[in-house]
């Protein structure tokens, strides 16, 4: 099968997009998962929309056209490069086949954001995040692990500067909420920006 990959920011939180053709099936498949969890549910789905939960697709999707519906109403547009990639993947039956439309920032301390669209070294920052206070949340986001203000608003420098502490990080993997839920997020306000690698 092919796999299409994209991760983007969606009202404020991270998703992972992921769109394929099944060649052996011969139909597409798309799951759009969250991947903050904030809630222990079991109930709770990690999906916005998954392909296994659609219980209108009885038996497969032969047309592009019914996943890109499902995420116009999730107000989520995907690249038209992607697009025309998967359309080429039915044409061609392709298999074992994994492209990535993203690009991951390092920002030193073992966290890693989101690049700009055209740009490979800044942060996706958004203007209305820039002035609020930096957040360091457990991986659940349930838990506050510290808050950083600045007071000259918030720049891809500024914040590679403070995620890249030594320091920070020792404090951050001491922490029992840390390691009770496996690492950390970081937030511009509730705009999320940035997980903790490793």
């Amino acid at each position: 099968m092919s796999q299409h990959h994209l991760t983007m920011l969606h009202n404020g939180a991270p998703i992972h997009i992921q769109l394929g053709w099944d060649r052996p099936l011969h139909e597409f498949f798309m799951h759009v998962e969250k991947l903050i969890a904030h809630d222990d549910d079991d109930e709770v789905s990690p999906y916005l929309y998954s392909t296994f939960e659609d219980h209108e697709l009885r038996s497969g999707c032969l047309n592009l056209e019914y996943f890109l519906d499902k995420l116009r109403s999730l107000d989520i547009t995907l690249p038209a490069q992607m697009i025309d990639d998967l359309e080429l993947d039915k044409q061609k039956n392709v298999g074992n086949k994994h492209v990535v439309y993203h690009t991951e920032l390092e920002l030193g301390g073992h966290f890693v954001g989101l690049a700009s669209p055209g740009s490979g070294d800044q942060l996706v920052i958004p203007v209305e995040a820039q002035l609020l206070p930096l957040r360091i949340t457990s991986r659940d986001a349930k838990h506050e692990l510290r808050v950083i203000n600045s007071g000259e608003g918030w720049t891809t420098e500024a914040v590679r500067e403070v995620l890249g502490r030594s320091d920070l990080i020792k404090d951050l993997e001491a922490s029992s909420e840390f390691k009770d839920s496996g690492g950390a997020h970081a937030f511009l306000g509730s705009v999320w920006i940035a997980r903790m690698t490793a």
